[in-house]
Formats: C-alpha cells, structure tokens, sequence
C-alpha cells in the first residue's frame, strides 16, 4: 500500500477577514477588491528557505522515502487561487479525483482549483539515485495560475535516510511555473479514466505495467 500524506491548500491576506468584507461590501463608500493572496499556504505553512532561522513563517516539509510509493492527496480550500504544483525530478500520475480512484494518468504538473481534490502517486527514488543526486531536498514548486500575479508555494520534500550539506539548490531553488500554453494546462478530470478492478484485470498486458502493479499491490486499501 502506498504511504498516504496529505497536503490542504489554502490562502493568507494581510488584511483581516473584517477589513476585507468591509471593503468587497463598499461599507465604507467604495468596494474595494482585496486584491491576490499574500501567500499560498500549505498545511498552514508558506514558503520560506528551510534554513532561514528568522522568519516567523516555516516551510512546509514532506518525506519520501527511497523505493516506495507515495499517494499525496491534495485538497485546495483557496477562495480565489488556480494552482499548480510540480515535484522536481519525479514522475507524477493522477490516480483520484473527487474520490474516485483512476488509472494512474502520468502528468508532469498538477492544476487543482478551489474546492477540487485529487490523489497524486510518486514512486521514491532508489538508494543509487538518491545517492548520487547530492541534494537534500526536491522541491515541489506551486504557484497560482490565470491571476494578473503568480503567487508562489514550495514544499520541501526530503528522503530522511539521506543527511548531507545543503548544496546551493536546497538553498536557493530555482523557482519554477506553470506553462500556460501546455496542453496540461486545461487538463480536465475527465481525462482520468475511472478505475475499474475487473476490467483493468482483463486487459491485456495491465497487470505487466506500472500502474497495474501498483493497483494489484493494494492502492484500494
């Protein structure tokens, strides 16, 4: 069975909830828009360098762990926010939307809107790759997409058997976003094939792949 986490997306403005409602209802003669987002946040957490020791905020960090696979399951509470997230030198499949279990749809980045929810699959890393990569972290990059301005979100994601000297990417990443001219980037659920035990069963060279091992291993469960 895979090793299941789970990442909540939401959004964080200076202003407080008051001062907002106060100006989107024009209570004070104007309505005023509240504007983007000043951080995206994961698991309540925002982006900040892991070895930055004086910011009041903490980045959220994730393990892998080597030869395993990985169901990060992502629920987006944003009220405005389109996102898109990426996993630095991993391989990512859709295998569940709106809870409902696919067949695993390799992507190479993730768009999840308010209110959506989807499972992800990452398989670890072997012992020789991680090994040889001479890296701490892999950074998931996010950022919000269709805004007048992308707001970033990172998540560190680390292999816990490996303890080594941060290198200038774990230090300072390269940050990434989405290409809007993707066909990813108007991806939609129903892209996803419904997973269907017996069916996916009887067909042909199925269990031989990938996904079909990964099923078989007990990704129901």
């Amino acid at each position: 069975m895979p090793l299941d986490t789970t990442i909540f997306i939401s959004e964080f403005w200076e202003p407080s909830d008051r001062a907002i409602e106060t100006n989107v209802k024009g209570l004070k003669g104007k309505v005023r828009w509240s504007g983007e987002p000043a951080r995206i946040l994961t698991n309540g957490n925002c982006w900040v360098h892991p070895y930055d020791q004086d910011s009041m905020c903490q980045t959220e960090t994730q393990p892998l762990f080597i030869d395993q696979w990985h169901r990060i399951r992502f629920i987006s509470g944003t009220a405005l926010s389109y996102m898109w997230y990426a996993l630095q030198d991993h391989q990512m499949y859709i295998a569940e939307v709106e809870g409902e279990d696919t067949v695993p749809l390799p992507i190479s980045g993730l768009h999840i809107n308010s209110g959506q929810r989807y499972s992800v699959l990452i398989k670890g890393k072997t012992a020789a790759e991680v090994q040889s990569s001479r890296h701490n972290f892999y950074w998931m990059f996010g950022s919000t997409i269709s805004r007048p301005v992308k707001v970033p979100s990172m998540i560190a994601f680390y292999y816990p058997e490996v303890q080594r000297q941060p290198t200038q990417r774990d230090l300072h990443p390269r940050m990434e976003t989405a290409n809007e001219n993707s066909p990813e980037y108007e991806w939609l659920p129903y892209e996803a094939p419904p997973y269907n035990p017996a069916q996916q069963a009887s067909q042909r060279n199925f269990d031989a792949s990938a996904y079909g091992r990964l099923y078989c291993q007990g990704l129901q469960g």
